[in-house]
C-alpha cells in the first residue's frame, strides 16, 4: 500500500468482508490494521486468513508472528515464526523478527 490511507483501506476491506469472505481483502484489512495499530482487529483478520488457507500464506503468517510480537505474546510469535522457518528456511523477514525477539 503505497498511498499509507489506511483507515480507507480498512473501510473498503469490511464492507467487501461483509459481501463475501475473500482473504486476500482479509490479509490487506489485516496488515492496515496492523499499520494503524490496532492489534486486536489485526489480528481477527489475520487469523481469518490462517484458518481459511488450504495451505500456508507466508506473508500473511509473518503479519501474524509481527502482530503476536506487537502484542507481548513472544511464544505466539516465535511457534509462528518457527513455522515460517520450516516452510522457508531463507525467509529473510521472519529471521530477523527471530532474531529481534531473542536479543
Amino acid at each position: 500500500m503505497q498511498i499509507k490511507e489506511y483507515e480507507l483501506a480498512v473501510s473498503i476491506a469490511e464492507k467487501l468482508l461483509k459481501l463475501q469472505v475473500d482473504h486476500e481483502v482479509a490479509y490487506l484489512a489485516a496488515f492496515a490494521e496492523r499499520k494503524l495499530n490496532h492489534l486486536d482487529k489485526a489480528l481477527t483478520y489475520a487469523i481469518q486468513v490462517r484458518s481459511g488457507d488450504s495451505s500456508p500464506n507466508v506473508m500473511n503468517l509473518n503479519l501474524l508472528a509481527e502482530i503476536y510480537h506487537a502484542m507481548g505474546q513472544r511464544d505466539k510469535a516465535v511457534s509462528t515464526l518457527d513455522e515460517i522457518l520450516t516452510i522457508d528456511p531463507l525467509n529473510t523477514k521472519a529471521r530477523r523478527l527471530r532474531e529481534e525477539i531473542h536479543d
